[in-house]
């Protein structure tokens, strides 16, 4: 019987809570992958392709073109964290 493939979450940003939740993830031994505009010269599509559940961890006014932008999100759950921000379809948590 072959392994089970663990659950990849991908994480965009690359501010203060990006960092926490990355280290977080990594205590925990939970696979991730991350992109930042900053960081990578590869889309984002490319990156987090493999990823099931993508967190958006970036200003509160980039959460909306960031994902116009990327419509491979359609296929994944998307979780923002901005405390004040609805957006339809995509759930949001505020933990901090």
């Amino acid at each position: 019987m072959g392994q089970v493939p663990k659950k990849a979450y991908g994480i965009v940003g690359s501010g203060k809570a990006a960092k926490h939740i990355k280290y977080y993830f990594q205590c925990l031994n939970i696979l991730i992958k991350s992109w930042a505009r900053t960081e990578n010269i590869k889309a984002p599509s490319e990156v987090l392709a493999d990823c099931d559940t993508i967190l958006l961890l970036i200003n509160d006014s980039e959460i909306e073109s960031f994902i116009a932008q990327n419509p491979f999100l359609k296929e994944k759950e998307v979780v923002h964290f901005s405390g004040s921000l609805v957006v339809p379809g995509i759930q949001s948590t505020h933990p901090l």
